[in-house]
């Protein structure tokens, strides 16, 4: 008789029992298998700069330079993808970066890249602080040899809604504050002029008194 006619011929219970010590030993291979880890590929600056520029020069903004000592520098006009930014309101015409590029990036990120906010000019003070800190915040986590300047922008671009209605909120407060104190200091003003406006009136004398009698 031939193996699949025997093993047909067996009861449920005992083909089980041809099966398991098969199966056991397939998944003890597997699991002795280590995990291959895959080759991460090195960024080069030319190759990072050939993605900033077909990020931005869609919107027609964007600039190199490359400046004494192997320094470089982009300018780009970045306007945000999050479909909570009120463009039309906040920035119309974008928000324009400027980009510090050290002569050692990308295999070394110390010097770090810095950025810079340029425009537009009214923007609130402290956005346009805080801005540069998420750039460096996510340039300070990236491995070097990487697109860490380009991973950087996609970073501040998904924090710039939040971070705008944030400094909003701030900014409300304060103004809110500044008008109560106001107020309150308006208040103390009138009851300090009373009581001496009160004392600037002389007392009747008694000759004065004895001549309204």
């Amino acid at each position: 008789p031939t193996m699949a006619a025997t093993a047909g011929e067996m009861p449920p219970t005992e083909q089980r029992r041809v099966a398991t010590p098969a199966a056991r030993s397939v998944k003890s291979m597997i699991r002795v298998r280590a995990p291959v880890a895959m080759p991460q590929a090195k960024s080069t600056w030319e190759e990072e700069l050939w993605r900033l520029q077909r990020l931005y020069c869609a919107s027609g903004g964007f600039d190199y330079e490359t400046c004494d000592a192997g320094r470089r520098r982009v300018t780009c006009v970045h306007h945000c993808t999050d479909p909570d930014w009120e463009e039309v309101n906040w920035a119309p015409d974008g928000i324009t970066f400027e980009v510090h590029v050290p002569a050692t990036y990308p295999e070394q990120l110390v010097p770090a890249p810095e950025l810079h906010v340029l425009a537009p000019a009214d923007l609130p003070e402290r956005f346009a602080s805080i801005v540069p800190r998420l750039f460096a915040e996510s340039i300070a986590k990236a491995p070097p040899s990487s697109p860490a300047i380009f991973r950087a922008l996609q970073y501040v671009d998904r924090h710039l809604t939040a971070l705008w209605l944030k400094v909003r909120s701030i900014t409300r407060g304060e103004a809110a504050l500044t008008v109560e104190l106001a107020a309150a200091d308006e208040s103390l003003r009138c009851v300090e002029v009373a009581p001496k406006m009160k004392s600037d009136v002389a007392p009747w004398s008694a000759e004065e008194q004895a001549r309204l009698e």
